[in-house]
């Protein structure tokens, strides 16, 4: 059990942020060893190398001596760590070095200061074996935090601050607490008010940054609040963050270093298999005193940064997000018990008292299962990402539901939907009944029951997961739980500000609601099991009305809005006497049927685009629809302004007296009652709450561009969601693999029958410090933005899917164009009036029908029959020829010379393959059965080698040459052939083999992940050194016959026949008959005597 350290113990806080993330100008001055250890270190200035020489590293004198021991049974001294300057002097105080960056003073040619990146440290040895003992059977270490890190802070006492807590867990989140599994949490016996979660895929730095600086704000703010019951100085041991990542394969290595540098992980600690059993998820306990901002700079206790208590999960295989929660309410949940349960996303930066208004809402309200807050849009410096319209759109669209949406439910008590994003929910409220079923039951049903185990409707469903969750606390069974909006409470995310990642993420919600929504309305009757009073049941039917309405108004969105569109520019088209128009009607009727056509041909395009194009393939065809909508949205608002107008001139003149009578004559005009009170009471109903709520600002930096979006939400967004609504797969299938990178152990029986494991593990500091150094100094590092790139099969995808949607979108314009010259070219005084241009147009029709009839009846049955003849010798050349199409075996060296596939028969089977940084990829093939190339980049061209008889080089599509260097090493980024881009292959029964210059062989390797790479480093020829190389059918070679093998053969069979017809005696003539063949052919009667001696020669083959 954990005991806080005496009073004296504790260390003042610094005074100021210079923490290790900060650049630091280094000054290879001389050690002045006797300042003390309390002495401040930060200065205003960044800190100068000496400066930080200058703080040992062993705690002062009483304080209690911090071991650094795995498990307290095998505890063993630490030696002090002595740095070596020039000339082998020690550098520095018997403890070590000061804080980071501590380079040897030896390390710099001259004093000044030091603008390039640090050495690099040594490699780290990892030799140091431990035998550690199980805690309740499982694979638990309490791991020593770098010197250099203890050094930045002021808490040494405890062990939550010397140790990091590494749990190896072996089991499914709901078997956690079956499994004997603890926290520290419950070790500490602390009272949990606050569990707060983090759920990460692979954010960067930058976000993880924003979302965990601001949770550690929200913790110090708690502990400001010294007059609570609940919160206080000591408010952090009631406050723990969960830090859920999805996949170890996918978690950024930055946002690793930050974690390092925070002291909350160490690499080579973790394991893939423990006991024969794999390891689902690494678990890292700490409690930090440092937060890092997003411009990575420390800060510390001088900015009011109090200790938190961190849990990491790092999740062995990518799950999905719902999975990452299982973690957080079904494996953490029950040990830690927490009242309230805050849920984040990496990248939600919480406003910095906006944690504790959401507790606040729970406090208050005993009734409150869920609450949550507004979510903005990040507008960026000035409001510079506003200049982006659909930034803008979409920072309208959010402030419109924050203040007239989520206030409207939560005083009915049901919000539909509590974002993910960024919410809370009470614990109690979350958890099922005797039977199983409840809230968390139905929320997590998703993960189970998804794409090919679920029915369509339920797959859509639980891509909402979260209205899920609303509806059933609301309904749950026997409860009376309530749904609240927090106001005060917000948390700031970035939204998408890219055409292609806006649709999708839309795709998501719009299904996910749309059929989440559904699911509500279905089970209303649900609401009546609850223990709900009958005043809050009848408010609930009465949302539950509404949200029908809703409902029903979405499904027709599309529809409605082409009406609107067609009646408001039709209006402008008609010439009503009294009623001026802005321009002519027949510019008018123009205008409308022109755009009409517009607007109908941008619908199609629409759902050929939805139901066959990815958005990135398509992005510049998304954007100019966009454009296009915008267009046709302005001349609606256009014929809207003008009716307005209109209508109100007409009413005013109309209208006789005033005051009471005036509006009533206004009220009875049918323009003004239908167009201007609508309207109004829209778009003036936005600038009235907007002021009420003191938060108008969006009203003039985002409300035109939301108006001119308008169109773009209701068809691309619906339609594209609509027409992929099959797409439900969460992308896991086939992980399945067990990693061994990590290592694997298994336990024994030490001489006291305790059950032990050995580990090899870093643990002197000399291995720990330099870990976290290089983590600091790989954060010190600046990235270059990547931008992301197709890969070239997803490319070529794109290419033939735009081709087709051009194609396509080309003949329906060519046809819509013939229909409209025809039908309405009148608006335009072309081709006369609608009958004579019908007339003319049947006539093309009739005669053009007659003349390619006639044309084909043309040509006799002779010809046909010289046609067929030609095309039954073509066929029977063909059937005897072989097909040259398509791939197959080589099965010689010749075989090998021009476009070849090289297949391995791995596990997948895969093949050779090169991206644009002609880098060698192995590609998983398709089809196995089939294997053909996809993408021009899984062709070789194969050559001899001048000069060499059995030599042959590989060719990429780029140009490059296959490669492999003494190491083993394969490569394709070689200009030019060499000794190591020569290949000599050897063919054999099994496929083909090829050696490389180093007499290594060519063979594929599984590497962490799953992943397989080639190498030319196998001694001999084994299964995974066989390749299947492919060659096209049209280029193989054929076994060919010398001239000479030929006329032997020719002059065989003649001798074989002459010699059996001399056998039988019709080869051999007389004397008598040559004489009288000779008499006869110079009579010119040959043929009669050949006919004569046909009929003594009926055996001989030559006279018939």
């Amino acid at each position: 059990m954990y005991q806080p350290p005496p009073p004296e113990h504790e260390q003042p806080y610094p005074e100021r942020d210079q923490y290790p993330l900060q650049d630091t100008q280094f000054h290879p001055q001389a050690m002045n060893r006797s300042t003390s250890y309390n002495a401040d270190p930060y200065g205003d200035e960044e800190a100068p190398y000496n400066d930080h020489m200058d703080m040992p590293l062993l705690p002062p004198s009483g304080a209690p001596p911090i071991s650094y021991q795995l498990q307290e049974t095998y505890a063993q001294p630490q030696p002090p760590s002595v740095h070596f300057g020039p000339g082998g002097q020690p550098v520095g105080t018997p403890g070590g070095m000061g804080i980071y960056p501590g380079p040897d003073p030896g390390s710099f040619p001259s004093p000044g200061p030091h603008f390039g990146e640090a050495p690099r440290r040594q490699p780290r040895r990892y030799k140091t074996t431990k035998r550690v003992e199980l805690v309740g059977g499982n694979l638990v270490l309490d791991c020593p935090v770098p010197t250099k890190f203890l050094q930045a802070v002021s808490r040494k006492g405890d062990k939550e601050f010397t140790h990091m807590r590494y749990t190896a867990a072996t089991c499914d989140p709901s078997e956690f607490v079956k499994e004997g599994f603890t926290l520290r949490q419950q070790l500490m016996r602390r009272s949990t008010e606050l569990f707060i979660v983090m759920t990460m895929y692979n954010e960067d730095e930058i976000l993880f940054t924003r979302t965990m600086h601001g949770v550690m704000k929200n913790i110090s703010h708690l502990c400001t609040r010294t007059r609570s019951r609940t919160w206080g100085a000591k408010g952090w041991e009631k406050v723990v963050v969960c830090i859920v990542s999805d996949g170890r394969s996918k978690i950024n290595p930055r946002t690793l270093s930050v974690l390092a540098a925070m002291g909350v992980y160490q690499e080579g600690i973790a394991k893939n298999v423990f006991n024969g059993k794999p390891v689902t998820a690494h678990i890292y306990e700490y409690t930090t005193q440092l937060s890092v901002d997003p411009d990575l700079k420390f800060k510390g206790a001088d900015k009011d940064i109090v200790p938190c208590q961190i849990l990491f999960c790092l999740k062995e295989k990518n799950a999905k997000k719902i999975n990452s929660h299982r973690w957080f309410f079904q494996a953490f949940g029950p040990i830690i018990q927490p009242n309230v349960c805050v849920l984040l996303d990496v990248g939600t930066r919480p406003g910095h008292t906006s944690i504790y208004h959401l507790w606040k809402a729970f406090d208050i309200n005993s009734n409150v299962a869920g609450a949550c807050g507004e979510i903005r849009a990040m507008s960026g410096p000035g409001g510079i990402n506003l200049l982006n319209p659909l930034v803008a759109g979409q920072n309208f669209e959010y402030k419109m539901s924050n203040i007239l949406d989520k206030p409207l439910e939560s005083v009915f008590g049901y919000i539909s939907v509590l974002p993910g994003a960024f919410s809370a929910y009470r614990f109690v409220a979350l958890q099922n009944d005797e039977k199983g079923e409840g809230p968390l039951q139905k929320y997590f049903l998703g993960e189970t029951q998804h794409g090919g185990d679920a029915d369509i409707f339920t797959a859509n469903m639980y891509l909402a997961e979260d209205r899920i969750l609303c509806f059933e606390l609301v309904a749950k069974r026997n409860a009376a739980w309530l749904l609240h909006y927090v106001s005060s409470a917000y948390g700031e995310t970035d939204v998408p500000d890219q055409v292609p990642e806006f649709i999708s993420q839309r795709r998501r919600w719009l299904n996910g609601s749309f059929f989440a929504g559904v699911y509500a309305l279905w089970h209303f009757m649900s609401l009546f099991r609850s223990d709900h009073n009958l005043f809050r049941k009848i408010m609930l039917l009465i949302e539950d009305f509404y949200q029908t309405f809703n409902l029903i108004f979405s499904w027709f969105a599309i529809g409605n809005f082409y009406l609107t569109f067609f009646i408001l520019t039709r209006a402008l088209a008609q010439d009503i006497p009294n009623q001026p128009l802005p321009f002519s009607a027949s510019v008018g009727n123009a205008l409308h049927e022109f755009l009409n056509y517009v607007y109908c041909l941008l619908i199609v395009i629409q759902f050929i685009m939805a139901m066959g194009n990815r958005p990135q393939g398509s992005k510049w065809a998304y954007i100019a629809s966009m454009v296009f909508f915008a267009l046709l949205m302005g001349y609606m608002l256009f014929c809207a302004a003008w009716l307005t107008y209109l209508g109100i001139n007409t009413a005013l003149q109309e209208a006789d007296g005033s005051g009471a009578s005036r509006v009533i004559t206004l009220l009875g005009q049918s323009t003004f009652r239908d167009i201007i009170i609508s309207l109004a009471s829209t778009y003036v109903m936005y600038f009235v709450a907007s002021f009420m709520f003191f938060d108008p600002w969006h009203m003039f930096t985002s409300f035109i561009q939301y108006l001119f979006l308008t169109p773009s939400y209701t068809n691309i967004l619906n339609i594209y969601a609509f027409c992929n609504t099959h797409d439900v797969s969460w992308g896991t299938k086939g992980d399945t693999g067990v990693a061994t990178d990590l290592g694997v152990v298994a336990s024994k029986k030490d001489d006291k029958g305790n059950h032990t494991v050995e580990l090899t593990l870093p643990t002197e500091q000399k291995d720990l410090n330099a870990a976290y150094e290089e983590a600091c100094l790989d954060l010190q590092k600046k990235v270059p933005e990547v931008h992301q790139k197709r890969d070239a099969k997803t490319k070529q995808e794109d290419y033939y899917k735009a081709f087709r949607t051009r194609l396509v979108v080309s003949w329906i314009v060519s046809n819509m164009i013939l229909v409209a010259v025809i039908t309405n070219a009148s608006i335009f005084g072309w081709f006369g009036d609608i009958n004579t241009r019908g007339s003319v147009y049947l006539g093309v029709i009739l005669w053009s029908v007659a003349a390619l009839s006639a044309f084909r009846f043309c040509g006799d049955d002779k010809h046909k029959k010289k046609k067929k003849r030609k095309a039954d010798t073509f066929d029977e050349d063909k059937e005897t020829n072989g097909t040259d199409e398509g791939w197959v075996p080589a099965t010689a060296l010749d075989d090998l010379v021009g476009p070849l596939f090289l297949t391995f028969a791995s596990d997948p089977p895969t093949c050779l393959c090169t991206d644009d940084q002609d880098r060698l990829l192995m590609y998983p093939l398709p089809d196995p059965d089939l294997p053909e190339p996809q993408v021009v980049q899984q062709v070789f061209v194969g050559t001899r080698i001048v000069g060499s008889s059995s030599a042959f080089s590989f060719k990429t599509a780029d140009g490059k040459y296959l490669s492999a260097d003494k190491f083993g090493v394969v490569s394709a980024d070689k200009e030019a052939i060499g000794p190591l881009e020569a290949w000599e292959p050897s063919i054999h029964d099994a496929g083909v083999s090829l050696a490389a210059s180093s007499g290594k062989f060519l063979s594929v390797d599984e590497i962490a992940g799953g992943g397989m790479r080639a190498r030319a480093d196998a001694e001999s020829i084994g299964f995974n050194e066989t390749l299947r190389v492919y060659c096209q059918a049209r280029l193989k070679k054929k076994q060919r016959v010398s001239k000479k093998e030929v006329k032997d053969a020719k002059n065989v069979e003649l001798d074989n026949i002459k010699r059996y017809q001399a056998w039988g005696g019709k080869l051999k003539l007389k004397d008598k008959d040559v004489a009288e063949l000779h008499k006869a052919k110079k009579q010119g009667n040959f043929a009669e005597a050949m006919l004569d001696r046909r009929e003594k020669l009926k055996a001989d083959r030559y006279c018939k």
